[in-house]
């Protein structure tokens, strides 16, 4: 379920319905809450209400999600299916580190945006 919700939730956002997706992705949250989930996983709903608050204008929303989405994939990267799937696993993990340092630097917090831009550009 959390896989369709985030699906969902990412057409609603290219739709710019924006309030809609944060709906969606509560429910996507919710179901990684359950505890049936892995970190990649977990990472998609939690970045992509995020993705979704910062678009509706919830920067404070928004970095709270990203921060727990970031937190997720790098406990994916640091698990079983890490070693398998570092490639992608680093990529996303470098784009949404992306995102958030341009969420942070819009909430007017530049120190934080460049140690993202910075963890970014390592990896």
């Amino acid at each position: 379920r959390r896989g369709a919700y985030v699906f969902y939730a990412t057409a609603l956002i290219q739709a710019q319905k924006y309030q809609d997706a944060v709906k969606v992705g509560d429910k996507a949250v919710a179901v990684v809450s359950m505890g049936f989930d892995d970190g990649s996983g977990s990472n998609a709903a939690y970045f992509v209400r995020g993705q979704a608050r910062a678009d509706a204008g919830d920067l404070n929303g928004a970095d709270q999600d990203l921060e727990k989405a970031e937190k997720f994939e790098h406990d994916a990267l640091n698990g079983p299916a890490g070693q398998d799937l570092h490639g992608p696993y680093s990529k996303t993990l470098k784009w949404e580190l992306m995102f958030h340092a341009q969420v942070l630097a819009a909430l007017g917090n530049k120190d934080a945006a460049v140690k993202k831009s910075d963890e970014a550009s390592k990896l």
